[in-house]
């Protein structure tokens, strides 16, 4: 799924956006040359980007291509390509952590400027399969525990019920493994979208505005299930603003459209391409109109609930 808004959602956030806004900060840096060359390109003499990332403290690297050819969708829409630095606020302390604030009214304190690189350019009705995507994580999870709760990897069966579902356990250890991811997703709700979502224009926090918001997902994502989406709409009694891409009448019509459409938006390329860009445009238009208008992404075709349909989708709808 994806959620975007013109704004952040907390207090916190509230005060460093306000912050950062009345700063003046120093230009960025864009001669990142070996001789202190202007790392400046224009997009037609790029053949392609290779980004690669530390991602062990050994240190260990990966690298990856992006989609360079995405930038000439439109041709004229991007002329240059640059990678630059820039001194970041950084609110951390010397723990590492970004300390609490007492009200919103407090002063949120800047602890110094960090350096950032950055390249700049003009979500079958088994319950078993409710983890999605991150199954194996909670797979491992579990076989770590003393005494371990599963050793099949692969296979286990929390029985976690859909909602409005009853619980039917058919594993000897399902009550126990249900009582250690309900007790982690609890201890967790502090990363939990749905747990700030009430905050976005239901109950907004004192001296945040509420937000403008558009909310997309896919029918029958395997990544990130449809409930997993539906508990942030309801949450946040966001139905309105959510846009629902329908997957599954996709794939009926051209069977080369992906079983799992988690990463539909980015799929710009192939089968999923007549989706993937409309679906763009609409985030593309509600940005350009400061959150004010929501397009239909196409129009009378179906293939695009704009707002959702009620009720919301509560089961999984994977296409095998």
């Amino acid at each position: 799924a994806s959620l975007f808004s013109t704004q952040s959602a907390t207090t916190l956030l509230e005060q460093v956006r306000r912050q950062i806004k009345a700063s003046n900060p120093a230009p960025a840096d864009f001669a990142l040359g070996t001789a202190d060359e202007r790392t400046v390109f224009p997009l037609s003499s790029i053949t392609g980007i290779s980004f690669r990332r530390q991602i062990t403290t050994a240190p260990g690297f990966f690298s990856s291509n992006l989609a360079t050819p995405a930038l000439s969708l439109y041709p004229g829409s991007v002329g240059t390509v640059a990678f630059g630095s820039y001194l970041s606020p950084d609110y951390e302390n010397a723990s590492r952590f970004i300390p609490p604030t007492g009200s919103a009214t407090a002063s949120r304190r800047c602890r110094g400027r960090t350096g950032r690189g950055s390249r700049t350019s003009p979500a079958a009705r088994s319950s078993r399969s409710r983890l999605g995507g991150f199954r194996g994580l909670v797979a491992q999870g579990l076989a770590a525990r003393t005494p371990a709760l599963t050793l099949l990897l692969a296979s286990f069966n929390e029985n976690i019920p859909l909602r409005n579902l009853p619980v039917v356990n058919t594993d000897a250890a399902a009550a126990a493994m249900q009582a250690v991811i309900e007790n982690t997703e609890w201890a967790s709700q502090s990363g939990n979208p749905v747990a700030y979502a009430p905050h976005l224009r239901l109950d907004p926090l004192e001296g945040v505005p509420t937000k403008s918001i558009i909310f997309q997902f896919a029918r029958g994502d395997k990544t990130v299930p449809n409930p997993t989406s539906t508990a942030i709409i309801r949450a946040g009694d966001l139905a309105d603003r959510t846009t629902l891409f329908r997957n599954d009448l996709a794939k009926a019509v051209n069977p080369a459209v992906s079983s799992n459409p988690h990463t539909f938006l980015t799929s710009i390329f192939g089968a999923s391409a007549p989706y993937a860009i409309p679906g763009q445009d609409q985030i593309a238009q509600f940005f350009a109109s400061g959150g004010l208008t929501t397009i239909d992404p196409q129009g009378a075709a179906p293939f695009f609930e704009t707002p959702i349909g009620i009720p919301l989708p509560e089961d999984l709808a994977y296409i095998p």
